[in-house]
């Protein structure tokens, strides 16, 4: 997870020219994401227990991190980026919400 947060922006300032604002701003939508379906995600966990979220999660968070491979350089943020932001973002907020505590 953490490379993502790393690497993403490290790609959109460096190789895509974006600014470190406009970097920052493309995480907002995962950010965003996560923020809005934690009260959802914690539904979850009561109606059908940890297990499914764990297994469902993970899978959709790794079809978000396959969505990262598809952008070029200078492709437009909706059309490339986007997608794999959404994604990604779902995936994490079912796992993170059901993972148990270190």
């Amino acid at each position: 997870m953490s490379g993502v947060l790393f690497f993403f922006p490290l790609n959109l300032i460096q190789v895509q020219g974006y600014s470190a604002t406009e970097a920052g701003g493309a995480l907002l939508p995962l950010i965003l994401l996560m923020f809005l379906l934690s009260r959802w995600s914690g539904g979850l966990l009561d109606r059908y227990g940890a297990k499914a979220p764990l297994v469902i999660g993970p899978i959709i968070a790794a079809a978000g991190f396959a969505l990262f491979t598809r952008p070029r350089i200078g492709g437009s943020y909706w059309t490339t980026f986007f997608p794999a932001v959404l994604v990604l973002g779902l995936g994490w907020r079912l796992v993170l919400r059901h993972s148990p505590p270190p």
